[in-house]
């Protein structure tokens, strides 16, 4: 484990280091008696005076597959190992059959699922230098790979990357930082940028690869939400361009319910949730409360619990308010 590492995370997301060495063990490894963890205190293997970070967008599984195949030929002739990051275990199988293929390398695989004395073996490997290309989840951008060449965050836009525990760490962001620290590359890829790999690309930080017949990203923009909870012009014309060439339109809104704030006018106290305190939303269809977070449910209150007004108002855009308003403006 690198130190540099460890400290570079605790002042990006605040946290301590008790957080943040907690994250970086596998629990075999924490739970494991007598282990013993190395925290290096310099770079494993000389680094490079440029590093690069690289979007590769794929239509197809086949083609990025040999991409990939030519990075690891080139990283092994280097004489440098491979982490690939992938956001589930059923695509850790998936990639080592197609790497098992390239001859000479030595393949890890790295996941949650993996029995104790697996873990432990396979931790004391990659201390050895026994380890060419390592695919894992996402707890993987922490393991102690040495001589990192290159780095792969696969389906970079999945939201399995990103932690939701403390210390709530995207893969990118640690690829990012390991790049910095030991000096490899880093290659993301997916069919379409996430918006945080967007925003690296408009501004220039990220090169971009388009691994099919196109010549270009699929063009992409940005819609807003007004305060009405309106479409945007914008979105509204380019789905009615489509509905005219009699295509078909997918809308992707991650909300559930009808109202995603429902708040008293008079004292304007939002209701919550009785377990975890989030906003709850209005489920339309059931006419009832839920909560988002943790699946509590609860009847509509018609009066206000903190000042007994009379009325509560519906905030936010839900996914059947969006459904609601799209039916009104293309009703065909």
């Amino acid at each position: 484990m690198h130190m540099k590492l460890a400290k570079k995370i605790k002042d990006y997301y605040i946290s301590s280091y008790g957080e943040i060495i907690d994250g970086m063990l596998p629990a075999a490894i924490k739970r494991s008696k007598g282990m013993k963890v190395s925290f290096l205190k310099k770079d494993t293997h000389s680094l490079k005076q440029k590093t690069s970070l690289v979007y590769v967008q794929n239509m197809s599984d086949e083609p990025l597959i040999d991409f990939y195949k030519n990075k690891i030929a080139e990283r092994i002739q280097r004489k440098e190992s491979i982490l690939f990051v992938v956001p589930e275990v059923r695509m850790i199988k998936t990639l080592y059959d197609s790497f098992d293929k390239i001859n000479g390398i030595r393949i890890g695989m790295w996941h949650a699922q993996i029995a104790k004395k697996e873990m432990i073996a396979l931790w004391h490997a990659l201390a050895r230098n026994e380890i060419d290309v390592l695919i894992g989840t996402r707890s993987s951008i922490f393991a102690p790979l040495l001589k990192v060449g290159l780095i792969v965050i696969y389906d970079e836009n999945d939201h399995s990357h990103k932690e939701d525990q403390a210390p709530y760490y995207h893969s990118v962001t640690i690829a990012r930082f390991r790049s910095e620290i030991e000096g490899c590359d880093v290659i993301m890829s997916s069919v379409i940028p996430s918006a945080h790999t967007y925003l690296l690309i408009k501004n220039k930080v990220a090169d971009t690869i388009v691994l099919s017949d196109r010549n270009a990203l699929a063009e992409t923009g940005f819609a807003g939400i007004n305060f009405q909870d309106k479409i945007d012009i914008m979105l509204e014309r380019e789905i009615a361009f489509a509905l005219e060439k009699k295509e078909k339109v997918f809308v992707f809104h991650n909300r559930k319910g009808f109202a995603t704030f429902i708040f008293c006018k008079r004292c304007k106290k939002a209701l919550m949730c009785d377990r975890c305190n989030s906003n709850l939303h209005y489920d339309f269809a059931g006419k009832r409360l839920f909560c988002p977070s943790c699946n509590y449910k609860a009847a509509m209150k018609e009066i206000c619990p903190s000042c007994n007004a009379s009325y509560v108002k519906f905030e936010g855009l839900g996914i059947e308010k969006l459904a609601s308003n799209l039916k009104r403006i293309f009703p065909s």
